[in-house]
């Protein structure tokens, strides 16, 4: 399954906006995408260290993760994505140094990005 930052993104955004720290996000509340997708990044997010997940995956059956909430490294990595702005001029930067979006080129890009504005360019 190909890593999708528009779905990450989502992920990372709808945890930073759970009202309180015992709630949970599930799956099937990004309905942009099916729940074996969400839960696939989320398993992922999890793996990296940007957010807790609890992983209710039954035997057999596809991956089914519940996340929980950010760690620091997520909220870093969110604030890199957050604005659509900001969002996609990190997008272009990375893809016009030729580099392929991963979260290390996101955190260098995101630096050079905002050293872009302000020098105004």
């Amino acid at each position: 399954m190909r890593l999708d930052w528009e779905c990450a993104r989502a992920i990372l955004t709808a945890l930073e906006e759970l009202p309180t720290s015992e709630a949970t996000l599930h799956p099937g509340a990004l309905r942009t995408w099916d729940e074996e997708t969400v839960s696939h990044h989320m398993q992922l997010f999890g793996e990296a260290g940007l957010i807790q997940i609890r992983d209710r995956t039954r035997p057999g059956e596809p991956i089914f993760c519940v996340a929980t909430d950010l760690k620091w490294e997520g909220h870093k990595l969110l604030d890199c994505m957050r604005g659509e702005t900001a969002w996609n001029g990190v997008r272009r930067l990375a893809h016009e140094l030729g580099l392929p979006l991963t979260l290390d080129v996101i955190k260098v890009v995101w630096i050079r990005y905002l050293g872009q504005i302000v020098k105004g360019g």
